[in-house]
């Protein structure tokens, strides 16, 4: 879910602030005030799926092609504010996640072409009358 963090962010920021002063030594302080590790797997999961879901069914629904940009968009804000304002510093990811990622994408396109062969080739969806 990727706009879970412009819900929770600023609770989680009020809640620092409260606990920041409840603390007694400077360790404490700067540990209220770091939030949980960022874990770059689930944000590339949470884009890989809607990239998958827009493109699967862009065929049939032209406009969700430009919904899924703007929540592409609105992820990486929210990601970019997390990873350098809010998050402590994840673990260090190889290569391996990118190559994974660039393995998979082809097959978004083959599901797309495939769902606009259904889509297009089945008179129930779009019915047309000849004169």
């Amino acid at each position: 879910m990727p706009f879970v963090g412009v819900v929770t962010i600023p609770f989680f920021c009020c809640l620092n602030g409260v606990l920041r002063r409840s603390a007694v030594i400077q360790k404490d302080r700067y540990n209220f005030s770091l939030g949980p590790v960022f874990d770059i797997a689930e944000s590339y999961a949470a884009a890989m799926n809607l990239i998958f879901t827009a493109l699967t069914f862009s065929s049939g629904m032209p406009l969700i092609l430009p919904l899924a940009a703007f929540a592409l968009l609105i992820q990486y804000l929210v990601d970019k504010y997390v990873v350098l304002r809010w998050a402590k510093k994840g673990p260090i990811i190889g290569p391996i996640l990118y190559e994974h990622i660039s393995r998979t994408l082809p097959f978004a396109i083959i599901l797309h072409l495939a769902f606009g062969i259904w889509v297009y080739g089945c008179d129930d969806i779009f019915f047309c009358v000849f004169i």
